[in-house]
């Protein structure tokens, strides 16, 4: 197990991360080590020494971005498992009508800072964390080892998203793969997705049930995309 600089709280300032909120303030803290780095790995622990969680620290009001409330070198892997299950789950994967779709939502998945989105065998990583962008290639392995030959390439797209004055020099990328192919499905109608220019990571996948409502009333009519 790998030993990481230690976070101590103040006196009575751990249950907010006992109800296994994502996030730490720095009125919260008691003492951490002087040279800390912008999206280092760091351990919480009560005052009374009682390990809490894992997480990125950065400079700022919330103080560390908790992924994990357990000691596990294999977290990576089992959170983006325990992501794809749930879109399993809800239809969204193995579905040739729609083939795109947020895979990482950020705290939503336990992954305060990242946001995966899916094309078509294609995956957008956007970082809005200077944690998460250090570790991107380790993400990148991860989705490699639990998508398996469905997926065609990585695309690191994190040089808008990340915090101000960041500490890095982000360029998008490929971290796995390539493809000239940036077409997806969604509810049966073919499109071809902008990563490299688009906005976000390409495309608007929150709007899905949106555009899927919208067809129950514009159907045999021409309609204005006033939000294009």
């Amino acid at each position: 197990m790998a030993e990481y600089p230690k976070i101590i709280l103040k006196r009575k300032k751990e249950s907010s991360l006992q109800r296994f909120h994502p996030w730490v303030f720095s009125g919260a803290i008691d003492s951490k080590p002087s040279q800390l780095e912008e999206g280092q790995i760091v351990e919480v622990f009560s005052k009374e020494g009682i390990y809490l969680a894992t997480g990125h620290f950065q400079v700022g009001s919330i103080m560390v971005r908790i992924f994990s409330f357990e000691r596990d070198e294999a977290f990576w892997k089992r959170k983006l498992e325990k992501a794809l299950s749930w879109r399993k789950e809800v239809g969204l994967w193995g579905n040739d009508q729609t083939t795109m779709f947020r895979l990482v939502h950020g705290e939503g998945d336990g992954m305060p800072g990242l946001i995966i989105d899916f094309y078509g065998g294609v995956a957008v990583v956007q970082c809005h964390s200077v944690g998460f962008f250090l570790i991107k290639d380790t993400i990148a392995s991860a989705l490699k080892q639990i998508i398996g030959d469905d997926l065609k390439a990585v695309y690191d797209k994190s040089s808008h998203s990340l915090p101000f004055k960041a500490p890095v020099d982000p360029v998008d990328g490929y971290l796995f793969g390539e493809t000239q192919e940036w077409k997806a499905m969604e509810s049966g109608h073919p499109y071809r997705i902008d990563v490299e220019g688009g906005q976000k990571t390409g495309f608007f996948v929150d709007q899905r049930e949106n555009r899927s409502l919208l067809s129950h009333y514009d159907k045999g009519k021409r309609v204005l995309n006033t939000f294009c």
